[in-house]
């Protein structure tokens, strides 16, 4: 299915405005994070395939997938390029897609709101071949407050619908670990949603816009909790898989997710 094209402008006032406030609340840098991320999305139109990689998987059962933004131009939900990505990602790791699966779309999309419907239209006028779970995200903003007035925000409006029902598992309290709830919750979910029990086969396929920043922090988060890896391999290893370092917000998110596990080193080193 497409979307009509005069919701472009829709979607870039939503990018300027977040611009605006990164500008006037965090400085040039914060702002041009952003851009960057809007950069990439307009400088291709199809979806970055090479940035599609197998994250961890239930053999036989579950499969789940880091990537960019399935959507192409604000348009067309890629669909069968998808498929074919992850398939190709799958054989990469020496896994294999059986030929019909159930996907789990989990995007992580906060200000790109046209993309967001083109995603859950798509699922709405194809309900065989999966189902649309929003579960946004933006990193670790500065100042504290501002972070906090997002999460409330995320929460509040009709794109924090929470994943399937899934409650996240483990401890949440506390505010000195506020500023990463967003993350905590997220990985959690992710982790609920491989580890359900299902009557067919299942792919999760976990997106930002980029498939570098939001996905990196998420992912990342999850692969030091349940794949063992410090701080400084998560980053690596997104770094490796994106093509590029994450930006300054997911960075930060990925070390208060650190944090919050308790590990004993988070700082970050670029990559060489």
């Amino acid at each position: 299915m497409s979307m009509d094209k005069t919701k472009h402008p829709r979607r870039i006032k939503w990018l300027a405005a977040g611009a605006l406030a990164a500008l006037l609340l965090g400085g040039p840098t914060a702002a041009g994070a952003i851009f960057v991320q809007s950069r990439e999305r307009a400088d291709t139109y199809d979806v970055r395939t090479h940035r599609i990689h197998m994250v961890d998987h239930r053999a036989g059962e579950v499969w789940l997938f880091r990537g960019p933004n399935p959507v192409v131009r604000s348009e067309t939900f890629a669909y069968e390029k998808l498929v074919a990505a992850m398939r190709a990602a799958a054989k990469r790791q020496g896994a294999e897609l059986p030929p019909q699966f159930y996907m789990l779309d989990v995007s992580f999309l906060f200000l790109e709101s046209v993309d967001v419907e083109v995603e859950r239209q798509f699922f709405a006028d194809n309900p065989t071949k999966g189902e649309f779970l929003h579960y946004p995200v933006f990193g670790l903003m500065r100042p504290a407050w501002l972070q906090y007035g997002l999460n409330r925000i995320a929460r509040a409006s009709d794109y924090y619908g929470g994943v399937r029902g899934l409650e996240p598992q483990g401890p949440l309290e506390g505010r000195a670990h506020a500023l990463a709830q967003l993350d905590i919750e997220a990985v959690h979910v992710l982790r609920a949603l491989l580890e359900k029990t299902y009557d067919r086969p299942v792919v999760i396929y976990a997106h930002c816009e980029a498939g570098c920043d939001r996905a990196g922090e998420v992912i990342g988060a999850y692969r030091m909790q349940y794949q063992g890896l410090s701080a400084q391999e998560a980053f690596d290893r997104n770094t490796q898989e994106c093509g590029r370092e994450e930006n300054g917000f997911s960075t930060r998110a990925l070390q208060a997710y650190c944090r919050w596990l308790g590990q004993a080193d988070c700082t970050l080193a670029a990559a060489s």
